[in-house]
C-alpha cells in the first residue's frame, strides 16, 4: 500500500502506512455499549445497580455527591456525574496504562482521576472516564480482560 502524508493540526507531516496505528477514539463506545449491556443479559449486574459496589480494583473517590447512584445506565447515559470528558490516546511503542492508572489520571493528556463532578443523574456531562470505569467493571464481574471478552 501507499503512503499518504498526513497534517493533522499541530501534527508534524508523517507517512501514514498499512501498519499506522490510529486512535479511534469514541468510536469504540459502540463496541463497548454492546459488551456492557452484555453483562446485563447475562445476570452479572443490573442496570441500576450502584456500580462501585461490584469494584475491588479500584473504587470512586470519596465525595460530596452520592456514589451509590452511579450506575451502568447512568455511565452509558453520560448522566453519571462523572469526570474526564477524553482522553488524548497512547504514543505508538509506549505500553498502555492499566485501568487504575487511567483512572488515576496518569494520562497524558491532563492527569485528571475520574471522579464525581455533579450529582449523578442529574444532568449530562460527557464521560470517557465514565467508560474506562465501566470497563473496569466488565472485567471485574467477568473476570476476564475487556480485550478478551469483546473478542468473544
Amino acid at each position: 500500500m501507499d503512503t499518504i502524508d498526513w497534517l493533522c493540526g499541530s501534527c508534524k507531516q508523517k507517512p501514514v502506512a498499512s501498519e499506522t496505528i490510529f486512535n479511534i477514539g469514541s468510536i469504540s463506545k459502540l463496541v463497548s455499549a454492546w459488551g456492557f449491556m452484555q453483562l446485563t443479559e447475562k445476570g452479572f449486574i443490573k442496570l441500576d445497580d450502584p456500580v462501585d459496589q461490584y469494584l475491588t480494583r479500584w473504587h470512586l473517590p470519596e465525595s460530596e455527591f452520592d456514589r451509590s447512584r452511579v450506575t451502568l445506565r447512568r455511565i452509558l447515559s453520560h448522566t453519571a456525574g462523572l469526570s474526564v470528558h477524553g482522553y488524548g490516546g497512547s504514543d505508538q511503542g509506549l505500553p498502555l496504562l492499566s485501568l487504575e492508572e487511567s483512572l488515576n489520571g496518569k494520562t497524558k493528556r491532563n492527569g485528571e482521576t475520574v471522579h464525581l463532578i455533579s450529582e449523578p443523574g442529574t444532568k449530562w456531562d460527557y464521560s470517557g472516564g465514565g467508560y474506562t470505569l465501566a470497563q473496569l467493571l466488565l472485567e471485574e464481574r467477568t473476570n476476564q480482560s475487556f480485550a478478551t471478552y469483546i473478542k468473544k
